[in-house]
């Protein structure tokens, strides 16, 4: 995922950044969403053809990144 996921997370918790409640949000929720709808377009090409080990490590790194943000908008 590489270089565009950093940019793009990167973006992402200059939005919501650690520590901020979620009243912070109410005010920044159409930028969220934007983002958040940015990262849906996303396909992600398996590059071994078939043999699962980088879509299963690219499923790990978003849900790690899910964690996250469910984290930072308790």
């Amino acid at each position: 995922m590489g270089a565009r996921f950093d940019e793009w997370k990167s973006r992402f918790f200059e939005i919501i950044p650690a520590g901020a409640g979620v009243k912070d949000f109410a005010s920044r929720l159409p930028q969220i969403r934007a983002i958040l709808n940015e990262l849906l377009e996303w396909r992600i090409f398996d590059p071994t053809l078939g043999g699962g080990i980088f879509l299963r490590a690219a499923f790990e790194m978003l849900s790690q990144c899910r964690n996250i943000i469910a984290d930072r908008l308790k």
